[in-house]
């Protein structure tokens, strides 16, 4: 047993609540400038096929490229397919005298209030930059496979983000499911799981602001995003 007020072991100097795209790419980015003892944890058991289609807008894109050159492709090359599914006449004459497709707010009675082209080429021609319409999940699953396997754990689901001012450090306290028990009582079994960072706690809330210890390289303050 640890004596009281003792320094718990440090398992992580940031640790990131949610493996949606948001989560993963500030992890991504973070590793990127150096900060690499990073978890990001997600309550979901699989990453399934769920959500919707999402856009990405010229900003978002060149963020993407900052992060990975070779995600931004992928993630064009699936966003171009998700917007333009094959036809079974690609060549047919009404196809070649379409249009560009364009994204129309109507009023009540009809009438075009404002409109703006989906193409990505004419977005590129504006901004320097297109825009891609991709799924959620595709996303997500373009950013998740550029981080190491064992900085992603699912199945953890936050239920408390602690201070430990005397400790210099927070706790943030997670429930894991281990399935049902052999016992059949079909009761499933939840466990419990801490996490300690190596931070110094500046702020308190909802999304904690944090301190980078002096070993890390990396600019003085980040958040624990939850």
């Amino acid at each position: 047993m640890k004596a009281e007020n003792s320094s718990p072991k440090i398992d992580y100097d940031v640790a990131i609540v949610g493996a949606g795209p948001v989560g993963l790419a500030t992890a991504l980015g973070l590793r990127q400038r150096g900060i690499e003892n990073i978890i990001v944890l997600d309550q979901t058991r699989a990453f399934r096929k769920v959500g919707q289609g999402v856009d990405l807008l010229p900003n978002g894109l060149k963020a993407v490229k900052y992060i990975d050159n070779q995600a931004y492709e992928n993630i064009k090359e699936t966003g171009q397919t998700f917007s333009n599914p094959p036809e079974p006449n690609p060549e047919s004459e009404s196809k070649k005298n379409q249009s560009s497709p364009e994204w129309t707010t109507r009023n009540v009675n009809g009438q075009k209030i404002r409109s703006f082209v989906l193409k990505y080429d004419e977005w590129f021609d504006k901004y320097g930059e297109g825009r891609v319409s991709i799924s959620w999940y595709d996303l997500q699953t373009q950013l998740r496979m550029l981080l190491p396997s064992d900085r992603l754990k699912t199945n953890h689901r936050c239920v408390n983000v602690v201070p430990e001012p005397e400790l210099k450090c927070v706790r943030a306290d997670f429930i894991y499911n281990q399935g049902v028990e052999a016992n059949r009582t079909n009761k499933t079994v939840e466990n419990r799981d801490s996490f300690y960072l190596d931070i110094g706690l500046t702020n308190t809330g909802c999304t904690a602001q944090l301190t980078i210890p002096s070993a890390v390289n990396a600019p003085g303050n980040f958040f624990l995003i939850i």
